[in-house]
């Protein structure tokens, strides 16, 4: 399926959300947001999480949890900072710096929302 994230991308990124990469997974067939930090996939539920009534079947969906096929998942993994800085420069200086945790956020989707979630955030961005 080709799904194209980067109308999405440039929404999310107008609305100051920093997404480290959107792309389809077709194993799970699900598009993935990945958040490089916790705070910028609460701005993103924070604009597109409204309880109206127009809104409900999306809402259920990101509060779903697992049993709801088209359920939002959400993950998490910490990603050690100073390991990039490392492979770089203790080939040559030997220096290692002390370990720097965050926990980057992934939020996975169906792919019937993401027009929905375009919307919602140009309305935000436009208000």
């Amino acid at each position: 399926m080709d799904i194209d994230t980067a109308e999405l991308e440039r929404e999310l990124t107008r609305a100051g959300i920093d997404v480290t990469r959107i792309h389809y997974n077709d194993a799970n067939r699900r598009v993935v947001i990945e958040f490089p930090t916790s705070e910028d996939g609460a701005a993103l539920l924070n604009i597109v999480a409204k309880y109206v009534p127009d809104n409900e079947p999306l809402y259920q969906r990101i509060f779903a949890g697992g049993n709801d096929a088209l359920a939002w998942q959400y993950f998490v993994r910490p990603f050690d900072v100073s390991s990039i800085q490392m492979k770089v420069e203790s080939a040559t200086l030997n220096w290692k710096p002390p370990k720097r945790f965050k926990l980057v956020i992934f939020v996975r989707l169906p792919p019937e929302d993401v027009p929905i979630i375009v919307e919602l955030v140009r309305d935000f961005n436009e208000s």
